[in-house]
């Protein structure tokens, strides 16, 4: 494994606990994969997310390979968007296309999914379509030949997609070393993580993707060397440099000095939701 994270590195790209995450500290058990269907700078990701409505979003999000060399962000930067012991709503699973067990399609049990993970989104253009010799984003921007993953039996339908970077998934694989150290989630490769997996459903501790709970989406495609460096967490450590005295985790709150009676509750957006759900992470 390469160096371990830095997180003095981390660009702190703070949103609204008032407006934008849920500020409950709540105990982690698993860390769910996303792409972001976008651009990819992590910014305008993570503004994306205001727009869709109330608290929607990862906590962390990773940036993809620049359009130009005068780009704000780097490839595989990491942006935190909140603490990661907090939540925002990432998985959506009792939406009426999901094709799940009926016992998962319960806002309640979406929202337990969600208090009890992390997630990563990647920037990433996901699905592509070829068109008079191009690759075309949903966006109808295009994407250069070496960047693209071609599936030959598809992938949920979908048979080209951009690719993850190799900084991206350098990137992904310190921060969940990282997490999975903190939050004590275990590091073993979930073979089933690329189709509805009942453990995933069941919220098994453990690193699962979006498309584990999800049957009408597609994030995150199984990338070969994506696949590769998900099996070989487990066997890889962390040093005492990964965890400076000097920076530790909360080091991402914006929002601590906030009176505790400012705490947001899953009940005070209840009538908020059924407006927004549809836009989370659409594919």
């Amino acid at each position: 494994m390469k160096s371990p994270l830095d997180l003095s590195k981390v660009v702190l790209y703070p949103i609204s606990s008032q407006t934008d995450y849920f500020r409950e500290i709540q105990q982690k058990k698993q860390i769910f994969l996303h792409h972001s269907v976008s651009h990819p700078n992590p910014a305008d990701v993570i503004e994306n997310w205001r727009s869709k409505g109330p608290r929607i979003g990862a906590c962390l999000c990773i940036a993809g390979k620049p359009y130009s060399n005068a780009a704000s962000y780097k490839d595989g930067q990491i942006y935190s968007a909140f603490p990661s012991k907090y939540w925002a709503m990432h998985l959506n699973t009792h939406v009426s296309s999901n094709e799940v067990p009926a016992r998962y399609k319960d806002r309640f049990h979406t929202r337990s999914l969600e208090k009890g993970s992390i997630a990563i989104m990647l920037c990433n253009a996901g699905a592509l379509s070829w068109e008079n010799g191009k690759f075309y984003t949903a966006y109808r921007t295009t994407v250069p030949e070496d960047q693209v993953i071609e599936y030959i039996d598809k992938f949920r339908n979908h048979r080209f997609y951009h690719k993850y970077s190799e900084n991206q998934i350098e990137s992904l694989s310190k921060l969940l070393l990282y997490l999975c150290e903190v939050y004590s989630i275990p590091k073993t490769y979930q073979a089933d993580m690329w189709d509805i997996s009942d453990r995933a459903l069941r919220g098994t501790p453990g690193i699962f993707s979006h498309v584990s709970v999800r049957s009408d989406i597609s994030d995150v495609h199984p990338q070969p060397d994506l696949i590769e460096m998900l099996s070989a967490l487990s066997a890889a450590g962390m040093t005492a440099t990964t965890l400076p005295e000097t920076f530790n985790q909360e080091a991402f709150d914006k929002d601590e000095k906030s009176d505790e009676s400012t705490t947001s509750s899953l009940d005070e957006v209840e009538e908020t939701e059924d407006k927004t759900e549809e836009n989370i992470d659409k594919d």
